[in-house]
């Protein structure tokens, strides 16, 4: 019999979602904190549920054979000082649509400056703004897995340059060109990123800004890490 704990704030509607798939051989249990979850996890051999609270009781684990996280990204639980005697997955083709369209829509707000203009509108102010066609405008993504090429595809459809950073440097149908970590030079520089100064965007700490005389303007989105915005 394996035991699963489903460890997250929304715990009940996953819970729901595992029972009706009706698996056999399966007991399961369900926290939404880490003091119900230390208790529960002493007789589990999986856990299914968000990285920062499952990383908080990974140690009393004692039977753990599987960790599944309920995010894209599994970097929270791989840092060195945690266990690693486990097997591990994220979730794949899933975040694609749900990211691309938060990308997107970041991406045009920033590049119209529509945060701007609406404090501007606020303020009773109302002045000319610029702006450049998607056409003039580079993407470049770091890490082209299903997240990434979902992005650049989309990217692509709204007549955007898409260039990409992987590690096995394979090429990517939905990119213009591929860079590995070996040409990050190469890649930075076709971003215009080289000897700039980052800052986090007020409107959106996931988003960043940086001054950088002599390049053009571009958007920069890491795939399953973080996006950021660069402007002039």
């Amino acid at each position: 019999m394996n035991r699963l704990l489903i460890l997250a704030e929304d715990a009940d509607k996953y819970t729901t979602l595992v029972k009706a798939a009706g698996l056999p051989h399966l007991k399961i249990v369900a926290a939404t904190g880490r003091e119900d979850a230390l208790k529960l996890i002493l007789e589990c051999n999986i856990v299914l549920g968000e990285p920062l609270l499952i990383r908080e009781v990974l140690a009393a684990a004692k039977h753990l054979d599987w960790v599944q996280s309920s995010w894209a990204g599994v970097e929270r639980l791989c840092r060195p000082e945690l266990r690693h005697d486990y097997f591990l997955t994220g979730v794949k083709d899933i975040f694609g649509p749900l990211i691309t369209e938060y990308v997107i829509t970041y991406l045009f707000a920033l590049e119209r400056q529509i945060f701007e203009m609406r404090e501007e509108q606020s303020k009773g102010e109302w002045k000319p703004g610029t702006y450049r066609l998607a056409k003039d405008i580079t993407l470049g993504i770091a890490g082209l897995g299903s997240i990434g090429k979902h992005l650049a595809k989309v990217a692509g459809a709204f007549g955007l340059r898409v260039i990409g950073l992987n590690r096995s440097g394979d090429a990517c149908e939905e990119v213009e060109k591929v860079f590995t970590e070996e040409n990050l030079a190469g890649f930075f520089f076709r971003t215009g990123l080289p000897g700039t100064h980052f800052a986090r965007h007020p409107s959106n700490p996931a988003f960043c800004k940086c001054k950088n005389p002599g390049h053009d303007e571009i958007i920069f989105c890491a795939d399953q890490c973080w996006t950021g915005r660069y402007y002039q």
